[in-house]
Parts: structure tokens; C-alpha cells; sequence
């Protein structure tokens, strides 16, 4: 069973590395961490909690007052936009509220809020050249599915690709991809629906729920592209980089990668064969 872990003292600080290397994700709580030590520590804490779950290739919560003030009132102050905008930035896989939906008088609001945040924040990082950054203790053990994840990269910048697809039987290829910064989107596919529901957490994944197995390579090629042409992630003409392994449902076996264009099943070189 994967564990969240809530980070909200300063022992759990100080002791990251060995948390990191057990969980499945952290959560930065910064209100208990604010009464634990001092308040002015709190946000290069953060900063740097965020920055080592990057390395170990873990997703990471920010979470607590990040829009309190939306628990009496129907706005947010610009200390507190500017304070999710920082977390996304940061690299942050997602930021939580708590009150102001738990108890708030506004709690749609404030998820609206915080969406639109979140939205515009991410706009803004699309538009910043790209920088990878894979996970340095993947790459220092040289994990062979973050070392095709960080080539995934590479091929996508160099050729412009438009999506990145993924058949992930459990989620840990889609987790390596997220972790690379891309500026495109992640499209992750599974037969199964809890790593359907657990990808949801990984920055820039969008996950898809598929009933049956894909047979070969081609055969996911053209699920890939029946779902980027129906929801319009590209366009005909468009490049995307495909990754998989066979068997696919067989957990960890991610060992190739593909380019395609959109509209052309014969562009990469796939065949029913191939």
C-alpha cells in the first residue's frame, strides 16, 4: 500500500532522505511545521523538502493556509495567490487545501481559485525554455527506467513533440516522465484503476482508463492516437514520443521508445509486426 508521508516536524526534516526512500510521496504540512520550529524557517523548509522529493523521483503535497483567508471571505489576498503560484514553481506535484474547503464558506471558490492560479502559473512555465531535471538518485543508481524517461526528454525537446504517451501498468514509468519537467502533457494509460486514480497526483499526467491490454506496439500507437485526435492533444502532422513494454502488463518493463506523427501510423517505422 503506498504511504503519503506528512512531513511536520523537524525530526522528519532532518531525516528526509530516509522518509523519501520509503514513501511513495510527501506532503509538506507547513502549519504543523510552522509550530514545531521557527515560523521563519518554514518556507526555504519547504523549498528544500520540494527540491528532495525531485530527487528521489517522489511526488510532493504542499499543503496548509495556502488560501486561509477564502475560510470567511468569497476572495484571496495577493500574499496568498503568489504563495501557490511559489509552490507550482518550486515543482510542487500538487498544492491542498484544507480548511477552506473542510469548513470554509466558500469552498467551491477557493478550489476555482486555486485552479485558475495553478493555471496561469503553468502557462507561464510552458512558456520558459525547457530545463530538464531528473531525479539525481535515480540517475545515480542508474535506473534504467528513469535513464528512458530522461532520454524521453531529450527526444521530445529535440524534435518538438506536441505529447508524450505512456502505457504505465502501474504507474511508475508515468512517475519517472513526470518528474523531468516536461512542457507538454503526459498521457499515461492503464488497465488499472487504482494507478489510474493514484497518477493523478503526478505533475503533468493525464491518466486514461483502458479496459483491455494492448497486443503490440502498434496496437497502442493507435489507442494513442484515436485519444489525441478525440480530445484534441494534437493535431495531424503533430510529433509525439511513445513509450511501452512488452508484455504490458507486466510492471516495470518499460524498455522502448518510439517517435510518431500524428496521422501517420507508418511514419516511426510501426507495423502490426512491429
Amino acid at each position: 500500500m503506498p504511504v503519503i508521508a506528512k512531513i511536520e516536524t523537524p525530526q522528519a526534516v532532518a531525516n528526509i532522505d530516509d522518509i523519501l526512500a520509503h514513501a511513495a510521496a510527501i506532503m509538506v504540512a507547513r502549519g504543523d511545521l510552522g509550530v514545531e520550529m521557527d515560523l521563519a524557517q518554514v518556507p526555504m523548509v519547504q523549498k528544500r523538502l520540494v527540491a528532495r522529493a525531485q530527487d528521489f523521483g517522489r511526488p510532493c503535497i504542499v499543503a496548509t493556509q495556502m488560501l486561509e483567508s477564502m475560510i470567511e471571505s468569497a476572495s484571496a489576498t495577493r500574499a496568498e495567490v503568489s504563495d501557490v503560484a511559489n509552490a507550482i514553481l518550486d515543482g510542487a506535484d500538487a498544492v491542498m487545501l484544507s480548511g477552506e474547503t473542510a469548513v470554509g464558506k466558500y469552498p467551491v471558490l477557493a478550489v476555482d481559485t486555486m485552479r485558475r492560479v495553478a493555471m496561469a502559473t503553468e502557462e507561464a512555465i510552458r512558456q520558459s525554455p525547457p530545463t530538464a531535471r531528473p531525479p539525481s538518485v535515480a540517475q545515480s543508481r542508474r535506473d534504467t527506467v528513469a535513464a528512458l524517461a530522461h532520454g524521453a526528454w531529450v527526444m521530445a525537446r529535440d524534435i518538438g513533440a506536441e505529447v508524450i504517451a505512456v502505457w504505465s501498468h502501474t504507474g511508475g514509468t508515468a512517475r519517472h516522465l513526470s518528474r523531468n519537467g516536461f512542457r507538454t502533457p503526459i498521457l499515461a494509460f492503464s488497465t488499472d484503476e487504482r494507478s489510474i486514480r493514484r497518477m493523478n497526483l503526478l505533475y503533468g499526467v493525464m491518466p486514461y482508463l483502458r479496459t483491455a491490454l494492448p497486443k503490440h506496439r502498434f496496437e497502442f500507437a493507435t489507442m494513442v492516437e484515436k485519444v489525441v485526435l478525440e480530445d484534441e492533444w494534437a493535431e495531424p502532422g503533430d510529433r509525439m514520443v511513445l513509450l511501452a513494454g512488452v508484455p504490458f502488463d507486466r510492471p516495470g518493463m518499460a524498455n522502448t521508445i518510439g517517435l510518431r506523427v500524428v496521422g501517420d501510423l507508418t511514419a516511426a517505422g510501426l507495423t502490426p509486426d512491429g
